[in-house]
């Protein structure tokens, strides 16, 4: 055995990841800006902003998450992680753990490590660590591109604020052809972020832009709720122990030939039922269930336009097709959960609607636009 394969062995699943990251360059620079809208408007809009702290559009507010950023950078596990990556993704896994800790659930023994890679694969890969554990690794530009549909679907998407911080909103079904103004612009977002992930590789390429403050807001609040089943989704093969059974494969992340573990179709849709009540148990700005089920549906749909924009069948063989997972866990919530999410669950199917007539509108563009 070499002596690189010995050190392996006793190689920690941070230091595996640092060298996946490595092997796999490209990441972006930060967007200080776009980031601490993204993060910031959702609660600012709904609660006020808090007393001491910068209007959420001021260049204050700017500056105070680019320096949460800088001392981010300071404590990222590896030195290849994008800070705001790993800010996001560890406040989602930090989330997650809380909802588990309320369920009475505890992961198993094995140490798992969420982090982000250039993958390219629509789907979060669990990679075996050489020493021992695990490396769940999310698509770097997943995140973006969730929330660049996010941001189109929340022009279209009528929305109003009451005084005292009451929102109130409508879903409509369907996006008309030769739609304008905020709908047009919605629908040309729309098709440039899917391009831009599918024909490009990468959803980080689309342009940056700030539409209305309901839009961003629904931005932050659709692209969290689908962030938190991305990582339940994971931590429910942990609980359900399917890492034990998982059937394993060679594959590439960029230089390096890694161990990865895929389920079967049974198992992923056990996975999906963890997901969801995980993410139900997290808490979002917006009364009831609506954005966690719109949240969802808007990961599901993504998934689906993301492999129709690359020519591919939408289900494989370790994964059902993303538009039946999400009738699935529909219908199953719908029948098991009852009346407290028949508002959600409605919200959610509208939404997935009003999606699916935005692809109907700008499938036959993706292929020949110019990003």
């Amino acid at each position: 055995m070499c002596s690189e394969s010995r050190a392996n062995q006793f190689e920690s699943p941070e230091a595996y990841l640092e060298r996946l990251q490595r092997a796999c360059p490209g990441r972006p620079v930060p967007d200080a800006r776009e980031m601490e809208r993204r993060s910031r408007i959702p609660d600012a809009l709904a609660q006020g902003t808090p007393e001491g702290l910068p209007s959420p559009t001021s260049e204050d507010s700017v500056r105070v998450y680019s320096q949460a950023l800088e001392s981010a950078q300071a404590t990222v596990p590896t030195e290849q992680q994008d800070a705001c990556e790993y800010m996001l993704l560890k406040s989602v896994v930090d989330d997650i753990r809380c909802a588990m800790e309320r369920a009475g659930l505890s992961a198993s023994e094995e140490k798992v490590v969420f982090g982000t890679l250039n993958t390219g694969d629509p789907n979060a890969l669990v990679i075996s660590c050489p020493g021992g554990g695990y490396v769940i690794a999310v698509n770097a530009g997943l995140m973006t591109l969730l929330y660049l549909i996010s941001k189109a679907v929340g022009l279209a998407i009528e929305t109003t604020v009451s005084s005292d911080g009451e929102i109130s909103f409508s879903v409509p079904r369907q996006m008309e052809a030769g739609s304008k103004g905020e709908h047009g612009n919605a629908l040309e977002r729309f098709a440039e972020a899917i391009y831009c992930c599918a024909k490009l590789g990468d959803a980080r390429r689309a342009r940056r832009w700030f539409p209305t403050q309901s839009a961003l807001v629904w931005g932050g609040l659709l692209t969290q709720a689908a962030e938190r089943f991305i990582v339940s989704h994971e931590f429910g093969h942990v609980l359900q122990g399917h890492l034990a059974s998982a059937l394993t494969a060679e594959r590439h992340v960029g230089s390096e030939t890694v161990t990865t573990m895929s389920y079967s179709w049974e198992q992923e849709g056990e996975a999906d039922i963890v997901a969801l009540g995980l993410t139900l148990g997290t808490r979002l700005i917006l009364p009831g269930f609506s954005a966690h089920f719109m949240g969802i549906a808007l990961l599901f749909k993504a998934l689906e336009f993301y492999l129709r924009g690359l020519g591919l069948p939408t289900h494989s063989a370790s994964h059902p097709a993303p538009e039946w997972r999400l009738e699935s866990l529909l219908l199953g919530a719908g029948s098991t959960i009852g009346s407290p999410v028949e508002r959600a669950i409605r919200d959610a199917t509208a939404l997935a609607s009003l999606l699916d007539s935005m692809w109907r509108l700008t499938q036959d563009t993706v292929g020949r636009r110019a990003c």
